[in-house]
């Protein structure tokens, strides 16, 4: 029996304003992670360079977490698991399911 899950897209930005997410230059890979500011949009490998391990979130546990550019160059993060909907309808925040 496979459990449903929910998949959704959720904008960095909106994350971040409601202090849900961890910053993610704590999960950066890269040597400027000291000077960078994921959060301005700027960095070209944010993508790649984040160990999604240590991402973390204020009350959910998703099972899993893609970061994407969107085409205005801000971050979606894409995730998935139980009760998502319900933690986002909670902190009312916007989101797209994909």
């Amino acid at each position: 029996m496979t459990k449903s899950l929910n998949q959704v897209v959720v904008s960095y930005q909106d994350l971040c304003s409601k202090g849900l997410i961890s910053d993610l230059k704590q999960a950066a890979l890269c040597e400027v992670k000291t000077l960078c500011r994921l959060s301005c949009n700027n960095c070209p490998n944010v993508c790649v360079d984040i160990n999604l391990k240590k991402v973390s979130f204020v009350g959910l546990q998703p099972d899993s977490l893609i970061i994407k550019y969107t085409e205005n160059e801000d971050l979606d993060i894409h995730m998935s698991g139980e009760h998502i909907i319900v933690w986002l309808d909670k902190h009312d925040l916007d989101y797209k399911l994909s």
